[in-house]
């Protein structure tokens, strides 16, 4: 039977990893030197990924509430990164689609964060970077096969 210090119990992985996670983002986004929230840039890069998208169906995907987005849009609207427009067919559905303005600050603050994380990793070996990467790609493979998307 095999011991079990040489595998990583679910148990673990449940309560542990996601606090990680969490604590890398933050790292990541901290070094940023930008106040915008990180929920902005999901946002954003959920509509430079899918394109125009309704509001109802970004919250969804993001987690975040409903009644949260309202001041969300508000504010990435003034801020000129998006706008605001009906669907063609039911106007009672309001969709948001990135603008010019925020494709090019989305970019830039991509730009920014894969700089902040190539030099978070930097202490890693090759070796241990590429495993990194392997591990990440099997957790979203797996966990997207697990939950069904």
């Amino acid at each position: 039977m095999e011991s079990r210090d040489q595998f990583i119990q679910l148990d673990e992985v449940l309560l542990f990893f996601p606090a990680l996670l969490k604590n890398f983002i933050d790292l990541i986004f901290k070094s940023l030197d930008d106040n915008t929230p990180r929920t902005y840039i999901a946002i954003l890069l959920v509509l430079q990924k899918d394109g125009r998208q309704p509001i109802s169906t970004i919250a969804e995907r993001l987690s975040v509430a409903k009644p949260n987005m309202t001041p969300i849009v508000k504010d990435l609207i003034k801020k000129g990164w998006i706008k605001k427009g009906v669907h063609q067919w039911d106007r009672r559905i309001v969709n948001v689609e990135l603008t010019e303005t925020g494709e090019e600050y989305l970019n830039k603050t991509v730009d920014k964060l894969n700089l902040i994380i190539r030099q978070k990793l930097s202490i890693l070996s090759e070796e241990e970077s590429q495993e990194l990467f392997r591990s990440i790609n099997s957790l979203i493979i797996l966990g997207t096969k697990i939950i069904g998307e």
